[in-house]
């Protein structure tokens, strides 16, 4: 999801909930403690020069369970990174506390708000042999499975 694409929902909303998977809910109470852009200048495996740009949402939840991120504080939040900070309309990635700091996409699905999963990718997939009908699904679930029963 991009950045105007929130903005847009905001508006629409009462309520900011954010689910990380099925009806498993962050806190209610969470709190919105960074908003930034984040650029990297990187250089892929097969050598070409790339660059990226995200908006960095960062979630943090405290013991003061009377919190309520309202979707028009968002808004204004947002509003005001844009004239600071020149945010673009770029990809949003949430970061958000587990056992380390948790980076997911955002995503919008029956009237709530997901934290999507985030995963790595080759970008240069000729210069690696990678062939084209390579499933990049079936992989990330063989290389999670292979020598556990975590499947």
């Amino acid at each position: 999801m991009k950045i105007i694409e929130l903005k847009n929902l905001l508006d629409r909303l009462e309520n900011l909930e954010i689910y990380k998977s099925g009806n498993d809910s962050i806190p209610s109470h969470y709190h919105l403690t960074e908003i930034g852009v984040e650029k990297k200048d990187f250089i892929d495996c097969g050598g070409t020069q790339r660059q990226s740009e995200h908006v960095v949402l960062q979630l943090w939840v405290a013991n003061d369970t009377d919190h309520r991120l309202k979707p028009t504080k968002l808004r204004n939040i947002i509003n005001l990174a844009e004239r600071k900070l020149n945010l673009p309309n770029a990809e949003i990635i949430v970061e958000f506390q587990a056992n380390t700091i948790n980076r997911f996409g955002l995503n919008f699905a029956n009237g709530k708000l997901f934290l999507e999963n985030l995963y790595t990718d080759c970008l240069a997939t000729d210069a690696c042999g990678i062939p084209q009908d390579f499933n990049k699904q079936e992989a990330l679930n063989e290389a999670c499975c292979s020598g556990s029963n975590c499947c």
